[in-house]
């Protein structure tokens, strides 16, 4: 298991950070196409969310199943890092497999 992974789960920004520097790979997804940024957008990390733009995270890379950071911070309700995405030019209409977008 990928020591950003860790970082980003345990919502330790500063960790991230370190590990970032060091070269540890921003965008590298899991077996369901899951990368750290979404994984941090799913589960509300916003200073972590912060930290991964910071380091040039693909904030339209989609899932397994289409679903963007976008999609998952919208579906969990969590306002400041869908500002955040949206900052950092997250695009809105991005369908997922099933045609749903994460405004819809």
């Amino acid at each position: 298991m990928p020591l950003l992974f860790l970082a980003v789960m345990h919502d330790e920004a500063e960790c991230a950070r370190v590990l970032l520097a060091a070269k540890a790979d921003v965008d590298q997804a899991d077996e369901d196409g899951w990368t750290r940024l979404y994984d941090a957008s799913l589960a509300g990390h916003t200073d972590v969310v912060t930290t991964l733009l910071a380091a040039n995270a693909n904030v339209n890379q989609a899932d397994n199943n289409g679903c963007t950071p976008l999609y998952a911070a919208c579906q969990k309700g969590h306002a400041e890092i869908v500002a955040k995405l949206l900052a950092a030019n997250a695009n809105v209409d991005q369908a997922n497999n099933r045609g749903g977008t994460p405004l819809s």
